[in-house]
Parts: C-alpha cells; sequence; structure tokens
C-alpha cells in the first residue's frame, strides 16, 4: 500500500479479460500468440470502490509478476519472471527459457522506467522482493541454471543440485552488488526474503537437498532424516539422504556483500502421522521488527516439528498445521550440536549437553516431541537411559530442549539421536563397520560427497568381500559372500574441484549359523609383566557391545564397544583376569562371551598376585576393525541407519554482535 491506503497487486493470468485502463503499458492479453501467461499489476483505490488503473504485464510467451515494492519516489519495483523476448515496454531478451525480471514503473502506471533481466541458460524464477536498507533492493528465488551469474565475493558460486535458491542485491538503480546461489545438492528454492538497516539479507524457504548449509551452533544445524540414514555418523562430509525425500523449511541469514552465511538453521522433521506419511515442511512467510527478531511462518505436515514450551500448542492439530517461530540476538545458546552421538539399541548412554552465555547455572528440559523410549533428560542436562525399540508407536528420534539460565533467560535446540538397530552399519569419524554372516542378502547405495560439485565420482581400494559388489553408481550388494574374515577397504569420494573424502569400512564376515552371536579371544592366554597383550571380539547380528572385566593392565576393562575389534595392553598385574563382552542384539536378547588370562612374574622375581582393577583407571583405547576406532570415540558413536535392519533385507537409498537463538 502506498501513503494514501490505496492497493497494489501483481500476479499472473493465464486468460483474457482482466480490467486494464486507458494508457495501460500492455492493454490486451493476447499479443500475436494463441496462448500464453502474462503477469498483471493492479491498483485500486484505498476504499476499495475503484480500479485506479490496470496492466498485463508480458509479451507473447509465459511471464509472471512476482512481488511488488514502492520506492520512496512512488515508482512501484516489480519482480518476477519471464520467458517472452517481446516484453512490452523492456527491452531485454531473455537468455535462457525464463529469466529472472526487475522493473520500475512510473507513479501513474503509464510506462516503464528502468528494467533488467538476469539469469542463466535454463530456468531462473523470483520469489520475492525486500528493500535492502540502504536504498537498493533484495531478491531471491529458484534456479536450474549452471551459469545462473555471481560475482566474485558469491558465498556459493555453484549450482549443486538440480535446483538452487539465488539471492541478488541491487542498488538504487538496479546496479547489481551481489548476486549468489544458496541451495545444497538437490532441491532448493528462496520463498521469501527481508532485510534490515545494515542490508543482510534474511531468507526463508524450503530445500530437498540434506546439505543444505547451515552454522554450527544453529537451532537445527542437520537434517531431521539424519536418523533414518545409514550414515549419519560420517557427518558433514558425506550426503545424507533416507528412504523418504529431506523436505525442510529453513531460514538463513547472509552478509551484506554476499560473501558469508551468518545464520542458517533447517526447520523440519521426519516424523509424520501415519509414520509411513512423507514429511514436508515449507517456509514461506519472514518479516524483522524493530527489537531485531526476525519471524519465520509456514506450513508443516510432521509431527515431530521441533516447537518450543512457549508456543500456542505443542502437537499437530490436524494432518497439517502452520508454524511460526521466532529468533532473537542473545547471549545464551546451546552449544551441543543438533545430532546427537548415536543410541545402540539397548546399550547404556549418556550424553551431556551443553551451553554458553548467559548466568548460570542451567536448567535444562525436553519440551517439544519426546526422547526415544528408555532415555531421559534430568535437569542438569545429563541425557541417559538405555534406548528400547525406537520402531514403537510413540517413539521418536527428534526432540526440542530447553536450556534456562539463572536470570531466567531461554534458548531452544533441535536435537536428533539415532537409535542403532543389529545388522546396519556402524559409522564414525571416517570408518563404517559392517558385521555380516554369508547367508547375508542385501542391497543400499554409499553416500556421496555433500556439497560436492558436479561432477561426483568415486573410487574403491583394497579387499572387498568377494560376493560383495561395489557397481559404478555407488550401489552395494551382498549376492554370496564365499570367503570369511575381516576385509578392509575404502571408498574415495571426490568431485570436478579435485575435493576428496575417504570413508574406510571394515567388514567382518562369518560363516555357519547367522543367528546372532559373540565372541572374545585374549592372546596370549598366559602372560607374563611386562609382555603385550591383545583383546580381540566379534560378533554379528548386534548394534554394540559392553566391555566387562579386566586387570591384566592394573584396569578394568568397561564402556561400550564397536561390534567388532581389538584392544592392545601391556599386563602389568600377576593374577587371573576374565574379560567379557554382553552384545545387544533386539530389545530382548543379548549375546555374551568371555575369556581369560593368566598373568605371571617374569621368571627370578618373586610373585604378587593382585585383584583386577584395582586403583587403575577405565580402559578407553580399544578399537574397531584393524583398530581404525578407538574405544574413546566409539563409547557413543553418532551413527545412522533405517528403521529396518539389514537382516531384514532392506534397500535404504541415502536419498556480528551476537548469535541468533530460537
Amino acid at each position: 500500500m502506498d501513503a494514501q491506503g490505496d492497493a497494489y497487486v501483481v500476479g499472473k493470468v493465464d486468460y483474457p479479460g482482466l480490467p486494464t485502463t486507458p494508457g495501460a503499458i500492455k492493454p490486451t492479453y493476447m499479443l500475436g500468440a494463441t496462448t500464453n501467461e502474462d503477469g498483471f499489476l493492479l491498483k485500486v483505490s484505498a476504499d476499495g470502490t475503484s480500479l485506479l488503473y490496470g496492466t498485463y504485464l508480458g509479451g507473447s510467451g509465459a511471464d509472471v509478476a512476482s512481488a511488488i515494492k514502492l520506492s520512496t519516489l512512488g515508482e512501484i519495483v516489480i519482480a518476477g519472471q519471464t520467458a517472452s523476448s517481446d516484453f512490452v515496454g523492456m527491452p531485454a531478451i531473455p537468455r535462457g527459457t525464463s529469466d529472472a525480471f526487475l522493473i520500475r514503473i512510473s507513479p501513474d502506471g503509464s510506462r516503464i522506467l528502468d528494467a533488467r533481466t538476469f539469469g542463466g541458460d535454463a530456468a531462473d524464477s523470483v520469489s520475492a522482493l525486500a528493500p535492502d536498507g540502504a536504498g537498493g533492493w533484495l531478491l531471491c528465488g529458484a534456479t536450474t541454471s549452471a551459469n545462473f551469474p555471481t560475482s566474485s565475493t558469491a558465498f556459493q558460486k555453484t549450482l549443486l543440485g538440480e535446483r538452487n535458491g539465488w539471492v541478488r542485491r541491487v542498488s538504487g538503480d538496479f546496479q547489481p552488488v551481489y548476486s549468489t546461489y544458496f541451495g545444497g545438492s538437490f532441491i532448493d528454492g528462496c520463498i521469501n526474503i527481508t532485510s534490515d538497516g545494515s542490508a543482510k539479507a534474511y531468507l526463508v524457504g524450503v530445500t530437498f537437498s540434506a546439505d543444505l548449509p547451515t552454522t554450527v551452533g544453529a537451532f537445527q544445524e542437520d537434517t531431521s532424516a539424519l536418523p533414518n540414514s545409514y550414515f549419519g555418523g560420517l557427518g558433514g562430509k558425506v550426503y545424507l539422504s533416507a528412504r523418504d525425500p529431506d523436505r525442510e523449511a529453513y531460514f538463513a541469514q547472509i552478509s551484506s556483500d554476499g560473501s558469508e552465511l551468518l545464520y542458517g538453521t533447517l526447520l523440519g522433521g521426519f516424523g509424520t502421522v501415519p509414520m509411513s506419511y512423507p514429511p514436508f515442511s515449507f517456509g514461506s512467510g519472514i518479516s524483522n521488527s524493530p527489537s531485531g527478531t526476525i519471524y519465520v511462518s509456514g506450513s508443516t505436515v510432521a509431527a515431530s516439528f521441533p516447537v518450543t514450551d512457549g508456543g500456542l500448542r505443542q502437537s499437530m492439530g490436524g494432518n497439517a498445521d502452520g508454524f511460526i517461530a521466532a529468533f532473537a540476538p542473545s547471549d545464551l545458546r546451546i552449544t551441543t550440536p543438533s545430532a546427537l552421538p548415536s543410541a545402540p539399541l539397548s546399550v547404556p548412554y549418556r550424553v551431556i549437553l551443553s551451553a554458553a552465555g548467559g548466568t548460570g547455572p542451567y536448567t535444562w528440559s525436553a519440551v517439544g516431541f519426546h526422547l526415544p523410549q528408555g532415555l531421559s533428560l534430568s535437569a542438569d542436562g545429563v541425557l541417559s537411559g538405555s534406548a528400547g525399540d525406537a520402531n514403537a508407536v510413540g517413539a521418536g528420534n527428534q526432540f526440542t530442549v530447553k536450556v534456562k539460565d539463572a536470570a531466567g533467560n531461554a534458548a531452544y535446540k533441535s536435537l536428533l539421536l539415532k537409535v542403532d538397530y543389529p545388522g546396519n552399519p556402524i559409522c564414525g569419524g571416517n570408518t563404517c563397520l559392517l558385521s555380516l554372516h554369508q547367508g547375508s542378502n542385501f542391497v543400499f547405495e554409499l553416500p556421496t560427497l555433500a556439497r560436492g560439485v558436479p561432477p561426483l565420482s568415486f573410487a574403491v581400494t583394497g579387499g572387498v568381500p568377494p560376493g560383495l559388489k561395489i557397481d559404478s553408481t555407488g550401489t552395494i550388494t551382498s549376492e554370496r559372500l564365499t570367503e570369511t574374515g575381516q576385509f578392509n577397504f575404502a571408498v574415495s569420494l571426490s568431485d570436478s574441484t579435485g575435493r576428496i573424502e575417504v570413508v574406510n569400512w571394515s567388514v567382518l564376515v562369518s560363516g555357519g549359523d547367522p543367528l546372532p552371536n559373540a565372541s572374545i579371544s585374549v592372546s596370549p592366554a598366559s602372560a607374563v609383566r611386562g609382555q603385550v597383550v591383545t583383546v580381540t571380539w566379534r560378533s554379528v547380528w548386534t548394534s554394540g557391545c559392553e566391555a566387562t572385566g579386566g586387570g591384566a593392565d592394573g584396569a578394568s576393562w568397561s564402556g561400550v564397544l564397536p561390534i567388532f575389534g581389538t584392544r592392545t595392553f601391556t599386563a602389568s598385574t600377576a593374577g587371573e583376569f576374565s574379560y567379557g563382552v554382553r552384545c545387544a542384539s533386539s530389545s530382548t536378547e543379548t549375546v555374551a562371551a568371555q575369556a581369560s588370562i593368566r598373568v605371571s612374574e617374569p621368571s627370578g622375581t618373586g610373585s604378587s598376585a593382585t585383584g583386577g582393577g584395582a586403583g587403575g583407571s577405565s580402559a578407553s583405547d580399544g578399537s574397531g576393525g584393524g583398530g581404525s576406532l578407538p574405544l574413546s570415540t566409539l563409547a557413543l558413536l553418532l551413527v545412522a541407519a533405517g528403521q529396518r535392519g539389514l537382516r531384514q533385507g532392506v534397500h535404504g537409498r541415502m536419498a556480528s554482535v551476537k548469535r541468533l537463538t530460537p
């Protein structure tokens, strides 16, 4: 609206008959074509009784007017997209199938005063337009053009997926200040944009990309599909996808020169009702306020959408709801990453949440959706218990936590937790462990490089188990495993820029009965003080193991172990000691194994046998598969796996000043 309350409306129309006024830029719909689509501009009086002017906008192709603002001089600034080489009043010609445009129209609506088109060789569209607070304009939209024009300072200079969002800032006379892509490795779009007095851009939109860029410490740094992906434990180096596509809203803040992502968070959930319904959250509205609070709105069908305790409602009212989220500058923030270490099924779990800023002490609570069955959060921020069956109705792997400081300030975080299941890959750091038997039958896809610049490729080196096939598309298939033993190989993921990430695989193939089992051995079984001893354990169809016993090195053997591995130590205490493992294979079944060692004094010395574990600290230098994963890092692996194990033959597709705090 203008200062008089007159209303300005833009949109698109695909039929004749729109009311236009004398002297309009384009008074008629058809322009020598049998069919087309035009944009339009209408100005309606404040009381709604009269059309002050109306005009079509476009040519003989498909044209859309998407967004409108008024300049300080009363001129009408409109953004949209055009496929017309004969757009009336605009001399520019589209470069691709459609180009974005920005035009300025005289206050009386009679002519186009200035016009710019921009885009690449494919389809470019505009969704939103906003003043930048410094006399210029910010626009955003989506593009499938690999050569969309970007600036030297662009945060993202390359199209990464099938379609990415984009942001462009121009001066008051439409000269470019910067232009950048914004997206991940699949499909994204910017839906709306606003700014502040310093020309920073605030975006809201939707992404189907699990690797949309986010910032450390954001409300939700990781995709809500992560707990349903096999490879979440590998972190941000690989592109994660799941059995259903990742479709989430996002909120982002970009610097005034377009070079830096100042804040970026996802806003979405994976749990739906019914649970098999594809999740979808869509960000569409954004507004700033004098206090610095940014309000974001949209819609969601995700029952696990990360709500807080301060909202109107904490659960879905139907199959789909709207949402509103507020982000404000704050010293208090939750520093624990959104992706928690994974919880092996039926194995003890403990993670301490962390916060920074504000005034201590902190008080913690879980306030949105619910924790996985068997886990609880204490007021001092300890998440602990033993995860039950997360496939059960009502169980969830995404929840919102709240921290309050002594002054009553609050901050929130959306947390994601994967419950590991027997038979799925166990991944952490840059290594994945997989325990199989010769009758295993499965198929899944290896992850690709996150935010890799196409074309992407991978190479396999090392000893792949005979019968385990990896084809040129990255699909890994178990046909018939012909040999038993432990096999180690590496998969190198690379892109066209030469960036490389390596994922190491250690695969244990067992023969005989495919039922859950565990074994452990100590070598040598008899040793003298000062001799090196190796403990080797193996388990099949388990989610993780607990170490029990110990003492030969003066320390107890405890903690969470990977599904197989070795640990080497030096015997230091004379006596007889037992080493054991207990491995969870389902919510009701545990397999166990035990082995012993006798340690004696070296010949010529006196003997002084002592009990195991006396005065020692908990051993934590075990390793999984060839010693590549230390126990200290595997105690709480960040792992992602599907809701059904490989044992069941799952085909899983791995489809400023203060921080902003939700």
